[in-house]
């Protein structure tokens, strides 16, 4: 079983909650998938910015309906559902793989790299490690702006294959905290 991990919600909602009224932050200890939950709920009228996050999820997912592997407190796993209007939707997915890898790693000393369009790898002494996925899903809507759900699972602990999945994963993960203390030369997929 894993750890519970703090997550800090309140501080997130202080300091983002100015620039986007109606903005929540929310966190749940077991859900079936956050991107899920906030697809549902892009579906209704109100459809406020919302951070979810799951210390557990049932069902997390990737692209193509492939299965996002945690145990509890292993990683961090949530989404963003709010309303663009953007010119194009192409690129979405780049930017935001962009915008994490650089957040996690802004001194480029990890070799956290993007491989298109949603993962999140790192090259190690082992080879190509997924660290994180993103998955980006749009409710799109005739004279309005549409809704985006940015989903983000991302390995905090290296995740351990399962009883139920012996054969382990499609690739290999790694946790950002086995990352060590970033001497690796930086290295973009």
């Amino acid at each position: 079983m894993g750890v519970s991990l703090r997550w800090p919600a309140e501080d997130l909602w202080q300091a983002l909650s100015p620039q986007w009224p109606g903005f929540s932050v929310e966190v749940v200890g077991d859900i079936d998938s956050t991107n899920a939950e906030l697809m549902r709920r892009a579906h209704s009228h109100d459809f406020p910015p919302t951070v979810l996050v799951a210390e557990h999820q049932r069902a997390g997912r990737g692209r193509q309906g492939r299965t996002w592997h945690s145990a509890p407190g292993e990683s961090l796993m949530m989404s963003l559902g709010m309303s663009l209007q953007p010119a194009a939707w192409l690129g979405l997915s780049l930017v935001v793989g962009v915008v994490v890898a650089e957040a996690l790693d802004p001194q480029r000393r990890l070799g956290i790299g993007l491989k298109w369009p949603n993962d999140l790898w790192v090259i190690t002494p082992q080879g190509a490690r997924k660290l994180a996925g993103i998955l980006i899903e749009t409710v799109l809507q005739a004279q309005q702006p549409g809704r985006v759900v940015v989903g983000l699972g991302l390995n905090v602990r290296t995740p351990r294959a399962s009883v139920s999945e012996p054969q382990g994963f499609r690739t290999p993960p790694v946790g950002l905290a086995d990352l060590g203390d970033g001497d690796r030369k930086s290295t973009r997929l």
